[in-house]
């Protein structure tokens, strides 16, 4: 199973079931995930969270419109 896959957010948003869960990250997550990045990043944990957790509702509202059909209307 792929880690970065939607397709079980797809899933659940498609069937009309409520908003799945959001993954919460450990500061350990986050770390590690920068270490496998080339380069230098600077960005904190918490910059990071917050940035994932924006994405995740995104995510969330696109999947939704696009199973409604309105896709082009997500920001």
């Amino acid at each position: 199973m792929n880690p970065h896959s939607t397709s079980s957010a797809a899933d659940a948003v498609g069937a009309g079931c409520a908003e799945p869960a959001e993954l919460e990250l450990t500061d350990e997550d986050i770390l590690d995930a920068l270490t496998q990045i080339p380069g230098y990043i600077d960005i904190s944990t918490e910059d990071f969270r917050t940035i994932y957790h924006l994405a995740w509702r995104h995510a969330v509202a696109r999947l939704r419109a696009e199973q409604r059909g309105e896709a082009d209307e997500v920001a």
